[in-house]
């Protein structure tokens, strides 16, 4: 009875859910980050085990990545694009850096687009106000 009495649809809907997506991000964020720490963590520090597993003879999990690169290049002209991709894409972190650069750039600039957008709309919203004021005083 409780519930059904004081629950009342918020004034504003859309501050609902952006309120929801911001504890969601809050939320996701930093269990991602960490989970992709440790992952990174374990492929490129953690010795396999020895005795048993597809990565037994390696020293990294990561270096499973460079044995294939090397079949691939021992395999024939066909796939010749498959090492340079992973030689230039996957190994050097230039690309990285740059996509990631350019794509920081990107956010940051949507959002100063859109904060300018919300101050125009606002400056609009009080010269609609002041020309009313202005109809009343005339």
């Amino acid at each position: 009875t409780s519930l059904m009495a004081n629950c009342q649809a918020p004034r504003r809907p859309w501050l609902a859910s952006h309120m929801s997506t911001v504890f969601v991000s809050l939320l996701c964020f930093p269990s991602f980050l960490g989970a992709a720490v440790f992952l990174c963590y374990a492929v490129w520090q953690v010795k396999p085990s020895s005795t048993c597993g597809p990565f037994r003879t390696l020293d990294t999990m990561y270096e499973a990545g460079k044995v294939w690169v090397r079949r691939l290049e021992a395999a024939g002209p066909r796939v010749s694009w498959l090492p340079w991709v992973h030689r230039y894409l996957v190994e050097n972190t230039f690309p990285i850096y740059l996509v990631s650069a350019l794509l920081l750039a990107v956010i940051y600039l949507n959002i100063q687009v859109v904060k300018g957008q919300r101050r125009v709309i606002c400056l609009l919203k009080e010269q609609i106000s002041n020309e009313g004021e202005d109809k009343v005083f005339l």
